[in-house]
């Protein structure tokens, strides 16, 4: 995304050395995340009443406002945050409600249908990455009226919905997935320490830290299994 001359924010394609303005939904700003190698393009725009709403578009146009889909999506907050090459597209929303009763939700959408993704009992939930095989990852609240601060990671795959689990502490954090469904993300390990983990064939691996260290975090993985990240205790990354 850029600025534009008059202050506002735009998503923008680069394609055949331009730039190309996204627009919005009828309000000033948006902001695009992804790009799929067929040119579907997702993130988050304003509508006309200033709340940012998930699209997705293409590079010869053609915007679909998710919301206009489903109406539990027509609440002050959506965004788009991945889309893998068949063109599912995940991302949250927050539901219609009042304040407190307001809630992140987590969304696949595929096909012209939105899909929620449910909960472990929590109320809040984000999703991070999609994988060609359209599984999800990402975390939600592990209870209800619990906030981010406990909040656990969680899987979905062929249907189902799978607690990760935790390393000790109250909270993991999912940031990437593989098409083998291998999740990476970090967690709490207890008595400050935060650790990277892997998560694959429904088992839960501590990666640990750098000699010395007690925070380490993995970011992405590849279809290797080769895992980067980042951890104190050395001038290296891990």
């Amino acid at each position: 995304f850029a600025s534009t001359g008059d202050g506002f924010t735009r998503g923008f394609l680069y394609t055949g050395g331009s730039l190309l303005d996204l627009g919005t939904l009828g309000g000033e700003d948006s902001f695009a995340y992804r790009v799929s190698d067929s040119g579907i393009i997702v993130g988050r725009a304003q509508d006309m009443t200033g709340r940012f709403h998930a699209f997705v578009t293409t590079i010869t146009g053609g915007t679909i406002e998710l919301a206009a889909l489903d109406p539990h999506m027509a609440g002050d907050f959506g965004t788009a945050v991945a889309i893998n090459s068949l063109g599912d597209v995940i991302g949250y929303y927050t539901t219609a409600g009042e304040h407190m009763s307001a809630r992140n939700r987590v969304f696949r959408y595929r096909d012209f249908q939105v899909e929620d993704l449910g909960t472990f009992g929590g109320e809040d939930g984000v999703a991070v990455a999609v994988n060609d095989r359209g599984s999800v990852a990402g975390y939600f609240s592990s209870e209800p009226h619990a906030d981010y601060a406990q909040h656990r990671s969680f899987l979905f795959s062929s249907g189902t919905l799978v607690a990760i689990g935790s390393l000790g502490g109250q909270l993991t954090t999912a940031r990437d997935l593989n098409n083998r469904d291998d999740v990476v993300g970090d967690g709490d390990v207890g008595d400050g320490e935060h650790h990277a983990f892997l998560f694959s064939g429904g088992r839960l691996r501590d990666l640990g830290t750098l000699s010395g260290g007690k925070q380490s975090s993995a970011y992405a993985i590849n279809e290797r299994g080769d895992i980067v990240g980042f951890s104190d205790g050395s001038n290296r990354s891990a």
